[in-house]
């Protein structure tokens, strides 16, 4: 299934609430672990720079200025684990 994201809002922190297609309610995804790697993802850790985020075309990711993208399906499944498996 490819999941799309509808709707995205800041939360604390390095987080973002994110609302797929297929569920009422927001997602909590935390960005910070991903910020602490460095490298492409160190301007993330950057508060200014991390409210810059966009959706992509269709949904279909979530986008930073610096030509950073995190596909919906990753997000999805990274923030469901295993779930969709189970189903």
């Amino acid at each position: 299934m490819l999941h799309t994201i509808r709707k995205v809002a800041r939360a604390p922190e390095l987080s973002l609430n994110l609302w797929f297609d297929e569920e009422p309610n927001p997602v909590l995804m935390d960005f910070a672990p991903k910020a602490a790697r460095g490298g492409v993802f160190a301007p993330l850790s950057d508060p200014s720079h991390f409210a810059r985020f966009s959706i992509g075309e269709r949904g279909r990711f979530l986008a930073w200025p610096d030509d950073l993208e995190f596909c919906a399906d990753a997000l999805w499944l990274e923030a469901h684990g295993k779930r969709e498996e189970a189903a």
